[in-house]
């Protein structure tokens, strides 16, 4: 769904309501997928269904008070529990999903972490692929190949 639009502009998604099923068949192509992509995954949905690909969505509640009991055992941090090696966390000022909030805690487990963000919405890497690649690249040049690379 993501690009497609109807003829009036109409989404089939809304973050607050979820699929907008009415304005589906109104919908373009996308942009992230060719023709042929997009005929292969409506077969293989077509045949196995979409119940296996939304279970990691059904289990958020379950997967959040299993972690928060794991890494916040009575309220309290657990000591020894981080992320050693360098990490790049690039957040999407607008996604719905993820909201940037979210993540105002990293720097507690993460030690090395590099925040960079992008004014984009979840599909950050289609909406604006130049600026998060070159913030990509930034960091590889800089904190990983420690400004050798020859990219």
């Amino acid at each position: 769904m993501y690009g497609g639009r109807g003829p009036n502009g109409e989404f089939a998604f809304d973050a607050a309501k979820g699929v907008l099923l009415e304005n589906l068949p109104k919908l373009g192509m996308t942009k992230l997928l060719s023709e042929a992509e997009l005929e292969y995954y409506t077969q293989e949905y077509a045949r196995h269904g979409l119940h296996a690909p939304l279970n990691w969505y059904r289990n958020r509640e379950v997967n959040y008070v299993d972690e928060l009991e794991y890494f916040f055992k009575d309220g309290r941090s657990k000591d020894g529990l981080r992320i050693e090696q360098e990490v790049l966390f690039v957040v999407a000022t607008g996604d719905l999903a993820l909201k940037s909030h979210m993540a105002t805690k990293m720097e507690e487990r993460i030690d090395r972490l590099t925040r960079r963000q992008v004014t984009a919405g979840h599909w950050a890497m289609w909406e604006k692929p130049e600026e998060v690649n070159r913030i990509l690249k930034e960091w590889f040049d800089g904190v990983v190949f420690g400004g050798k690379s020859k990219l």
